[in-house]
């Protein structure tokens, strides 16, 4: 403002601009825990020249494959972290949310025949492999009359048709079965099953 004046001082410059690599992956986004193995497609461009590490939330293990084959352990959501790193040291991240959902059947004969020749003796539930919480399991049977005849806790026990070692009537008795998924939600099924006796 007053007039006085700075001379300017020019100073040659250079730099170099790096690409910033690639950070792309596809994969399926629902998978089931009965088939809990999640196949990752990498999408990058220059896939020999960068390096990857792949990390899941809840996860100890960094995987640094290409295209890995991730295993989960339980239901639930996981997000996975795709971080692509260049030769030059430059680094780009992607991300995307996995969903692991329950998945399972439960089969429940309506009749048997306990007759001790190995086919369908006894009475229960059969469930697919994965997706029981065992522990919060529950069988009871009952007559017609509405008293407990039979009960366990135990998914492998089934019910062979006897009350205090002698094998009952020929006829329709009431079961109750209780279980939970995995993600804690409890199930009760109520219903009948025919005892026929074959000698």
């Amino acid at each position: 403002s007053d007039g006085c004046v700075s001379p300017s001082l020019q100073v040659p410059t250079s730099f170099t601009v790096l690409e910033s690599p690639d950070a792309n992956f596809a994969s399926e986004d629902i998978i089931f825990i009965s088939s809990p193995k999640l196949q990752i497609v990498n999408k990058t461009k220059n896939l020999v020249s960068n390096t990857y590490q792949w990390k899941i939330k809840g996860f100890n293990k960094v995987y640094d494959e290409v295209n890995p084959l991730i295993i989960f352990p339980k239901v639930g959501k996981y997000e996975i972290t795709m971080e692509s790193k260049s030769t030059n040291g430059c680094v780009n991240k992607y991300s995307k949310i996995i969903e692991v959902k329950n998945d399972f059947n439960v089969y429940i004969p309506n009749s048997f025949t306990p007759n001790d020749d190995n086919l369908n003796d006894n009475f229960k539930p059969v469930f697919s492999p994965e997706g029981v919480e065992t522990t919060k399991y529950l069988l009871e049977i009952y007559d017609r009359w509405g008293q407990c005849l039979f009960t366990t806790n135990n998914i492998e026990q089934g019910w062979n048709g006897e009350v205090k070692g002698q094998l009952v009537k020929e006829g329709v008795y009431i079961y109750r079965i209780r279980f939970a998924d995995m993600v804690g939600q409890v199930y009760d099924k109520y219903g009948s099953v025919v005892l026929l006796r074959k000698d």
